[in-house]
């Protein structure tokens, strides 16, 4: 990301949300820096890494707006600003079954978040609980959290 023109749009709002969130005004070496570290990240048709790029909960607005049915695994590890008001935006995603994996950890989710919300079937990761969703809770010394964790990176 970004490669198509749709792609390309999605960072330059998601820039522009972070900026808001954090109260700073964009400028043009931010959105390079931010760019690059976009573009540093390996994602592809079906999976989003946005990792660690400061995204607050305004970024949860643009995403449930801006993906595709074909994003099926979205990484968001990292964004300490995201939170649940982040994660609350992407809960249709979720319901409309395109999302499957989304990570959280990082994103200061409370550790009730997961069984208070609507993550129908979906594997999600919080830092606290690192929580693996579908249809039931296991903690972080599970082999199934470890899979999890490891199919977002690689």
């Amino acid at each position: 990301m970004p490669a198509r023109e749709s792609d390309e749009a999605l960072a330059l709002a998601l820039y522009h949300v972070r900026c808001q969130d954090a109260g700073m005004p964009p400028s043009e070496s931010g959105l390079q820096r931010f760019l690059s570290a976009l573009l540093a990240q390996a994602s592809n048709e079906s999976t989003m890494r946005l990792r660690g790029l400061q995204l607050g909960a305004r970024a949860g607005q643009v995403l449930a707006r801006s993906l595709d049915a074909s994003v099926t695994a979205l990484d968001l590890n990292g964004n300490g600003g995201f939170g649940e008001a982040g994660a609350r935006e992407l809960i249709p995603l979720i319901e409309a079954g395109s999302l499957r994996v989304l990570d959280l950890g990082g994103c200061n989710i409370g550790g009730g978040f997961a069984s208070r919300e609507a993550f129908l079937g979906t594997r999600v990761c919080t830092a606290s609980l690192r929580t693996h969703v579908a249809g039931h809770y296991r903690n972080a010394n599970t082999h199934t959290i470890t899979k999890l964790s490891h199919s977002l990176v690689e």
